[in-house]
Order: structure tokens, then sequence, then C-alpha cells
């Protein structure tokens, strides 16, 4: 089972879909409908996560995700897509602040969307410094990388 993490480019969704089984990074309709186009054509339904900016508010907004007063709007619209299934929502920790609000209102989303969706219930967040609060907010896919490979 491959997950792609990282930023989507629209140059590669088709070989991403190609080969992931889940893309934990879907933040804006652009990538969706191509997503959605790639997986069509290959016969598949793509599992997604969508990604929200735990960042927003705090001066880092620049950084990936939808925003969280957007994610209402947005969710819908990847529920309504064909051949994409949303399964749950990502989220990155904010740079430089306590994880645990972050991952707190991920936390709150994520019920939020099994409300319209009860399968959309995976919650990946957290890596090697703070996946332990990310696990107490109910992370189901944390990133442990550097623990395991060491600091780039």
């Amino acid at each position: 089972m491959w997950h792609f993490q990282g930023n989507l480019q629209s140059n590669k969704i088709r070989s991403i879909v190609g080969w992931a089984d889940f893309i934990h990074s879907l933040d804006n309709e652009s990538h969706a409908k191509k997503i959605k186009e790639a997986a069509t054509s290959l016969g598949k339904s793509q599992k997604v996560f969508l990604q929200v900016n735990l960042d927003s508010g705090t001066g880092n907004e620049n950084r990936s995700g939808i925003d969280p007063n957007n994610f209402e709007e947005f969710s819908e619209f990847l529920i309504s897509l064909n051949n994409l299934e949303l399964v749950g929502v990502m989220g990155v920790a904010p740079l430089g602040k306590d994880p645990a609000p972050g991952f707190e209102l991920l936390y709150e989303l994520s019920l939020r969307l099994r409300t319209k969706k009860s399968s959309a219930s995976f919650i990946s967040a957290g890596m090697s410094g703070d996946y332990l609060v990310a696990l107490r907010f109910g992370a189901t896919h944390i990133r442990i990388g550097s623990s395991i490979l060491g600091s780039r």
C-alpha cells in the first residue's frame, strides 16, 4: 500500500494516481478535478485526505492546506466527485507553536466530516516531534521519518 505525502504538482498528478493508494495532501479544487480525471481514466477510485492549514491565523498562512473556514464547502465538493473517495483529514502542526490546539481543530473538523460521510474517519497528523500529541487527538496515520531515518 502506497501513500503520497507532500505538495501535489499538476503535471505529476496522473503519475501519482497511477501508483498511490492514498493521497494525503489534497487542498484545492483544480487538483481534485485532475485526480478525478486521472482516476476515471485508470478505472480506479482514488482515496484522498483533505489537507487543512493548521497555521491559519498564526502568520504562517502560506503553508499548504485549505483554510478551516472553507472546510465545509470544500469537503462537500470532494464528496460529490466520482472516482475520488474522501477518507479523512490531514494536517501539519503549526510552526513553532504548541501542536495541541491545531490537532484539536483537526479532530473537530474530522467529526464534522463524519456527519456528512461516516466512512471518512481517518486523521493523518503528527510527525516525529509531535506524533504523541496527534495520537491524543485521534490520529490514525502518523509520519515518523526522521525518528527512523535521522534528520536531513
